[in-house]
């Protein structure tokens, strides 16, 4: 879907994503919708689809939500609580900018990322956050100083699985909220499974986004919310037969 970029309709050899224009029953109003999103790493196609929309003016819908298996935004009036196992992401694409290149390779930026989970309650109208009372600013409450390797394969490709599932599963969910949990990282970067072309995303946090995390512990359970995350997306250019054979990863 990155790759290809979307479209209203579907060829029999088109890779990318697809959508309605006229969109669903029409029950949620504030921006683009998606399911089972994080176990199934959705996030890039959201991503391309509503940078295709937005630079296109196709649409001015700038507001993504994706909404994880077992979890709901239970809507009252024009505010959402968050409550389930797992959480939401807000896909925001106000500033995000996509160039194509001569070379066949492209770039997203500009994308900002925030993450809802229990208690956690968003303003429809605004897209204003209030996390909830019971969690705490995660500054200073780290609990590692550096993020760990980068992800092999951040959108959880349904290519890299075994008889459990998908091995990836939630794996930009945890690689964010890794990075939020480090007192010492700014960055952190992950690949997508398949390839060539290698696509690469980069995750950041910074006073200058004014990114912002919380945490809160319930028994055994931890959460780990946050807002503004930076979310760049570098695809590399269509690979050439020397470049099949070189490493996709050096770290």
């Amino acid at each position: 879907a990155l790759l290809d970029g979307s479209a209203t309709c579907s060829g029999k050899d088109f890779g990318g994503v697809t959508y309605l224009p006229h969109g669903g029953f029409g029950f949620f109003q504030a921006g683009f919708l998606d399911t089972h999103f994080g176990t199934r790493g959705r996030v890039g196609r959201m991503i391309r689809l509503m940078v295709d929309l937005n630079t296109s003016k196709v649409s001015q819908d700038y507001f993504g939500f994706g909404i994880d298996e077992n979890t709901a935004l239970v809507i009252n009036g024009n505010q959402g609580i968050l409550t389930g196992e797992t959480g939401m992401f807000i896909v925001n694409t106000t500033r995000a900018t996509l160039k194509k290149n001569d070379d066949g390779s492209q770039e997203i930026k500009g994308v900002l990322i925030s993450y809802l989970t229990e208690g956690d309650i968003l303003n429809l109208d605004t897209k204003q956050i209030t996390f909830a009372s019971w969690k705490q600013n995660i500054s200073g409450r780290e609990q590692s100083q550096y993020v760990q390797h980068p992800s092999r394969d951040i959108f959880s490709s349904p290519q890299d699985e075994n008889i459990f599932g998908r091995i990836g599963s939630r794996a930009f969910t945890y690689a964010s909220q890794d990075l939020f949990n480090s007192s010492d990282s700014s960055q952190t970067l992950g690949y997508a499974f398949e390839g060539p072309p290698m696509i690469e995303v980069v995750m950041s946090k910074s006073d200058d986004l004014n990114s912002e995390g919380f945490i809160a512990f319930k028994g055994d359970t931890r959460y780990i919310s946050y807002t503004n995350m930076g979310v760049d997306i570098k695809i590399q250019a269509p690979a050439s037969p020397v470049d099949e054979f070189l490493p996709i990863f050096d770290f």
